[in-house]
């Protein structure tokens, strides 16, 4: 569900913020309240974009407007056509995998 999205009596935008009692969405009202981000441009489990390149101007302006940079972590070929069939855009704070110190036996 949304946000309705309202201009004040000086035309900039607000959002309504209403009671949720689910932590992680009254989280994001509270984010999209202090930052007045666009409901449309919250991401959501289960976005679609008609390619890659859309899909990274949406997270690229998201962590804009909210304050982080991002960056792309994976992404997932079709093993068929090679094409992506998914891909992970995270915070560029998240942290990178270590390299792994094994020694490998030959």
């Amino acid at each position: 569900m949304e946000n309705p999205v309202n201009l004040d009596q000086d035309g900039s935008l607000s959002m309504e913020n209403p009671v949720n009692l689910d932590h992680e969405a009254s989280q994001t009202s509270a984010i999209q309240q202090e930052t007045h981000v666009i409901p449309s441009w919250v991401p959501q489990i289960g976005m679609k974009f008609s390619d890659l390149s859309e899909a990274w101007e949406f997270w690229k302006y998201y962590g804009g407007r909210i304050g982080f940079n991002v960056r792309k972590r994976y992404s997932n070929p079709s093993k068929f056509d090679g094409k992506i069939t998914s891909c992970r855009y995270v915070c560029s704070k998240e942290g990178l995998r270590a390299a792994d110190d094994r020694e490998h036996l030959t």
